[in-house]
């Protein structure tokens, strides 16, 4: 393996909900995943894990990458600058994941459950 190849494999990924501000606990969290990545001269991915509709906002979004930024954690790819693997909105893939499960289910390994909400949360 090639000495470039050996240093550019190394993908980190930050992925905040965005459905409040960032939380301190949360940016350093995001402050190790930049950190490892950035050691091992790799990438940092920032994707919006926004699928939740009714409490994502594009407000705490933009917020987030606000705040991340002025404490000096940045990304290579994500929302704002692109990429290679985007989009870096989860919202913006769900026809992607949706097209994955429909052919995992005609190829029949999908199982769905028979038991509720209420009865799996039971089990916890």
């Amino acid at each position: 393996m090639s000495e470039d190849k050996q240093q550019k494999t190394y993908r980190g990924r930050i992925a905040p909900t965005p459905s409040g501000y960032l939380h301190e606990g949360h940016a350093s969290t995001f402050k190790v995943a930049w950190s490892r990545a950035r050691e091992r001269n790799g990438d940092i991915v920032y994707r919006n894990d926004d699928l939740d509709k009714l409490r994502c906002q594009s407000e705490f979004s933009q917020a987030a990458m606000q705040d991340l930024k002025s404490l000096k954690i940045n990304w290579d790819e994500g929302p704002d600058c692109g990429g290679e693997y985007g989009p870096y909105n989860q919202r913006e893939r769900a026809d992607k994941y949706t097209a994955v499960l429909l052919q995992l289910a005609k190829e029949g390994f999908v199982y769905p459950c028979e038991k509720s909400r209420k009865e799996i949360q039971s089990f916890g």
